[in-house]
């Protein structure tokens, strides 16, 4: 992708950089590539959160077109020419193919059954997208964080696979003690140094991580999918790499366990809660919660008929539902 000249501009697609090797400890972060239909492809990381599914980022299973491009602090696209950094259908299925282990290698271990979006049309806001895999895979899967709140000074392991400070891809690599340097708000209602539903690290993250996780080092809680970067290098110590939240996106998640047959394993956690649902006082800016199976961003893809839930599931998002209640009711 063409480097970005103006400050604060965003580039997608980003590794870890001064990083180190990733064992089979951390197997549960998954290469993956997809090709949606008129697109060249990408090759990004996800992460397993039950054994069918996993979590990425929506550029990477859409189609999507890089150039260059900014996002203003409100998540804002500003393109340098018409198309630059915008969203469209979501990639067929079968498409999308995902690979264990941290290594390199050829042949998938699983593709597509069905893709999940946010219903994004651009890569600045709500960056985030479920892939319900054909098969289970015989790997750890990782929790979620869904209801505690984000953190500045709050320390993520970052993995993914992608380029290091070297310019040269050496598999699965991740990069611990990474600071969260500024949260953005849940809902826009003023000025905000954080565009809506993400959150931001420094240095870490770089060109084929996009999708990769964040993991609460405090937990091991994934926390976030890697968006995109602000600025020309990986490697410059002022860079901001940008998270898409997941808690923003819990009716989405719901479904796609439901339609997967998959319980989650959510973070423990028994402190305030995360404000999911927008305040009363402020406008809701939600985002919508689109699947691969229906909305105008889905035209073209190919989907198979999804599994039926499980009680469990329901189980464990009966907890959410009792955290947003007793919100609530304490207001």
């Amino acid at each position: 992708m063409a480097p970005v000249d103006e400050p604060g501009a965003s580039e997608s697609r980003a590794p870890v950089v001064f990083g180190e090797a990733s064992d089979a400890s951390e197997d549960y972060v998954l290469r993956l590539e997809s090709k949606a239909v008129g697109s060249e492809g990408e090759n990004c990381t996800a992460t397993l959160v039950a054994p069918n599914v996993v979590f990425t980022a929506l550029h990477c299973v859409s189609y999507f077109t890089a150039g260059k491009f900014s996002c203003a602090p409100d998540g804002t696209l500003k393109p340098t020419s018409p198309g630059d950094g915008e969203l469209g259908a979501l990639a067929p299925p079968e498409s999308v193919k995902v690979f264990v282990g941290p290594d390199t290698k050829t042949e998938p271990d699983a593709f597509g059954l069905k893709v999940f979006g946010t219903g994004a049309n651009n890569i600045c806001r709500n960056d985030f997208a479920i892939v319900i895999l054909d098969r289970n895979l015989d790997v750890p899967v990782a929790s979620l964080r869904l209801v505690r709140p984000m953190a500045k000074g709050e320390l993520m392991t970052v993995v993914g696979f992608g380029l290091t400070e070297s310019d040269v891809s050496n598999g699965r690599r991740r990069r611990t003690g990474v600071p969260v340097t500024d949260v953005g708000p849940l809902v826009l209602s003023g000025p905000t140094t954080a565009a809506p539903r993400t959150f931001v690290t420094g240095q870490g993250p770089c060109f084929g991580d996009s999708g990769g996780p964040a993991f609460s080092e405090e937990t091991g809680a994934l926390s976030g999918v890697y968006s995109l970067a602000g600025g020309q290098v990986c490697t410059a110590r002022n860079i901001r790499n940008v998270y898409t939240r997941l808690s923003p996106f819990t009716n989405l998640i719901e479904q796609a366990f439901a339609e997967a047959g998959s319980e989650p394993v959510l973070e423990p956690y028994d402190g305030p809660p995360e404000q999911i649902d927008p305040p009363d006082e402020e406008p809701a800016e939600e985002p919508d919660d689109v699947s691969g199976g229906s909305g105008s961003r889905s035209q073209g893809c190919a989907l198979a008929p999804g599994a039926q839930g499980s009680a469990s599931v329901g189980l464990a998002f009966g907890l959410l539902a009792a955290v947003r209640l007793r919100r609530r009711r304490s207001r």
